[in-house]
Formats: C-alpha cells, structure tokens, sequence
C-alpha cells in the first residue's frame, strides 16, 4: 500500500509499505527522505509505537502520518527529558511545554 509521510519541513514524502509492517520499519524506509536523526512519528495526532503494526494503528492505504523533532536534554538532578518539537516552534514555546 502507498501512504504519505509529512516531514518536519513540511516535506511529503511516498512510501510504499505493507499493512503488517512496522512503525519502526516504516521508520527505516523513510530514513532516505528525512534529515533529522532524533524523529517520531505519529497519526491522527498519536505519537506511534515503534513495535506496533501499521494495520493496527488504522493506518490504510492513502493515510498520511507526520514527523517530529525529538529533543533530549539532561536536567541538573542527572534526569533526561525528551521534548518534541516542531521546526516552526521558537525556543519559548519549548520552554513552556516542557515545564507543563
């Protein structure tokens, strides 16, 4: 099946992939296409697990799924945090989802 993926540069890409595969290997198949090495994925405003099946997240032929920007950062008590992000989002708009 042919789906579409919306890159964080507004980019969109086609890939064809089957409904058993993976969010990982769907995320293999468009490393080609996107730039950024720390991404996630997600559909229908759900940020998608690597293991699950495309089928099992509803994502049919046709569907589009979007990428983001994830940002890790170490907090003086030693903890990592992982913010996503987008690339139109300016630093205060960062600063205010991560104390949320």
């Amino acid at each position: 099946m042919q789906i579409f993926v919306k890159t964080p540069t507004d980019k969109t890409i086609e890939l064809n992939v089957l409904p058993s595969d993976t969010v990982k290997e769907l995320k293999q198949k468009s490393r080609t296409e996107i730039s950024f090495f720390l991404y996630g994925i997600s559909f229908k405003g759900n940020k998608l697990d690597y293991s699950s099946r495309l089928s099992d997240m509803g994502i049919e032929n046709g569907c589009t799924c979007c990428c983001y920007i994830q940002i890790l950062f170490k907090i003086s008590t030693g903890e990592i945090l992982e913010l996503d992000a987008l690339p139109s989002d300016m630093i205060l708009g960062l600063e205010r989802k991560s104390v949320l």
